[in-house]
């Protein structure tokens, strides 16, 4: 299983290819984010029970979830730190990080006139 976050649109897919590469040797790939959250989480097998008890939306979510499964004895490999969409901020990195003339690129732009027109 391999779940990645809505909110990362920028996300290398490099960084996919190399979470799928590490489940064929581990148990969990983890992809944290700068803010304390991760991106990207993938299992080799059923191992649900690393989510339970998970402080979601906070800046402990990926600490406790390598906690958790580093107590249940799977080895985690973990991805490089990327980011996601949280603010304005991070809104307009994604904007500044998705190329040019990309369908991507102008959904960032709307969003981005949406915010400062409600601002």
């Amino acid at each position: 299983m391999l779940a990645i976050g809505s909110d990362a649109p920028t996300l290398d897919p490099r960084r996919i290819h190399e979470a799928i590469e590490s489940l064929e040797i581990c148990d969990v790939a983890l992809g944290p984010t700068e803010d304390g959250g991760y991106y990207l989480i993938g299992t080799s097998g059923e191992h649900e029970q690393i989510f339970d008890g998970i402080p979601w939306g906070s800046d402990a979510t990926a600490a406790v979830t390598l906690e958790r499964a580093r107590g249940l004895k799977l080895e985690v490999r973990l991805l490089q730190p990327w980011y996601d969409l949280d603010d304005t901020a991070s809104l307009r990195r994604a904007y500044e990080a998705a190329p040019r003339g990309g369908s991507l690129r102008g959904v960032l732009e709307g969003v981005g006139e949406r915010l400062a027109s409600d601002g």
